[in-house]
């Protein structure tokens, strides 16, 4: 941040033409230094190494941790577990009251 005495007051206490060549310097580098900066490859690699550096410290922390790994697939296999009981019990169960009855088939060799 400018101090005070820094700012508008030494602006003004220059000669007009000291200031006219500051506004020209000032356009010049609007249309000739600023364009340049976009262009620069140093400063575009630069950029580009830093968005993906984000990224990828972002991933690391966003991402899927081996501990939540184990909890999903802890909790898919005793989910599993639970249904596979339940279908035994169910047809433990159902044993006796099928209509159908098992057939012994022989298998005949070719």
């Amino acid at each position: 941040v400018l101090k005070s005495e820094a700012g508008f007051g030494v602006i003004a206490g220059r000669t007009p033409w000291v200031r006219r060549i500051d506004a020209d310097l000032g356009v010049c580098s609007l249309y000739f230094v600023a364009p340049r900066r976009k262009t620069d490859l140093l400063n575009n690699l630069r950029k580009s190494n830093a968005v993906h550096r984000k990224a990828v410290a972002d991933g690391a922390r966003n991402g899927p941790t081996f501990k939540k790994f184990m909890d999903s697939v802890g909790g898919a296999a005793m989910a599993r577990l639970y249904s596979e009981q339940a279908m035994l019990l169910k047809a433990f169960e159902l044993k006796g009251d099928l209509r159908y009855k098992d057939v012994d088939v022989a298998i005949q060799s070719p």
